[in-house]
């Protein structure tokens, strides 16, 4: 005769799977609970507040794009490899389809931090005698970085936006400035 051995289910918090399972839950709920917690309390300054706003901006920035392609012209912006908390030259022009420069009355360039609002700020263009913008560029940190080149015409404002990545100051270079 063999003597069968029953299971127990009566007490289910005794099963290793069990215990395993709802450890496996417990810490992926906490997870997402410091996460949900993070975002609330940094607030990258994602959301934006004034949605008509925004949205009439994008309307006009889209039709400003319009205008600028039906008069054969474009924006260019011309930035450098950039390093952090080196200030590197930046030049800003309106051009034509065939290289000329049309001029413009002010230029001002936007640069974002996407990861924190604090850093923000903007940098005011000197227009030199052949219609080019020039200033200088100096961002403190490391990282992605979003730029928005600004510049009047008139009555007019053309809008160009990039996202630029800055490199760790004392980095090693990369393999287009070696040559490899």
């Amino acid at each position: 005769m063999t003597t069968e051995k029953k299971r127990d289910w009566s007490r289910p918090l005794r099963n290793p799977f069990v215990i395993g399972w709802l450890v496996m839950l417990v810490l992926v709920l906490s997870v997402n609970l410091f996460m949900v917690n993070m975002a609330i309390v940094t607030n990258p300054g994602l959301v934006k507040t004034d949605l008509d706003h925004a949205e009439q901006s994008v309307a006009q920035i889209i039709r400003m794009d319009r205008k600028l392609e039906s008069l054969g012209w474009h924006l260019e912006l011309n930035i450098p490899l950039l390093t952090q908390n080196e200030r590197v030259p930046v030049e800003a022009r309106i051009a034509t389809r065939d290289g000329h420069t049309i001029v413009g009355d002010k230029a001002t360039l936007f640069y974002y931090r996407p990861a924190d609002k604090r850093f923000d700020g903007q940098v005011e263009m000197i227009r030199n005698k052949d219609g080019v913008f020039t200033g200088s560029l100096k961002l403190p940190l490391k990282g992605k970085w979003d730029v928005v080149l600004e510049i009047h015409k008139g009555e007019d404002t053309y809008q160009l936006g990039r996202s630029l990545w800055v490199q760790e100051k004392g980095a090693s270079k990369t393999a287009a400035e070696t040559g490899k």
